[in-house]
């Protein structure tokens, strides 16, 4: 191993698009078109993830409302984040019951993450 840790050999720091160039174009024809299909980086996760636009609008009262938008999220979060984009894809799921939601995750750190995956998604295929 001429003197490197065990660590950099594993990759938890790639989400699964950096680490297969054909999985995007795959996932795109499968489930819609480019225009129906978001791929969220991490800053999506907290914005347009939980349907939120940017922009808005002051109602009578002068209270701020955001715009939100609905539609069809491809959350590809790196094996070490994937318990926060877990975290928030439930909390978005709860909030906003109209989109879409498509997880793409490597099975590096599973048990950190897989237990609360399952109680949000409606379907998993492994």
């Amino acid at each position: 191993m001429k003197g490197q840790t065990m660590l950099s050999f594993v990759p938890l720091h790639l989400s699964c698009l950096t680490r297969s160039a054909k999985l995007q174009d795959w996932l795109t024809s499968t489930f819609g078109g480019k225009e129906s299909l978001e791929f969220l980086s991490e800053d999506g996760w907290f914005h347009r993830g939980h349907d939120f636009e940017r922009g808005g609008l002051r109602n009578l009262d002068g209270v701020w409302m955001p715009h939100f938008r609905s539609g069809t999220f491809v959350w590809t979060p790196p094996p070490a984040g994937g318990q926060v984009a877990v975290e928030q894809l439930r909390r978005a799921r709860v909030k906003r019951q109209s989109s879409t939601h498509i997880v793409v995750l490597p099975r590096l750190f599973t048990s950190i993450w897989r237990k609360q995956l399952y109680k949000v998604a409606d379907l998993l295929i492994e």
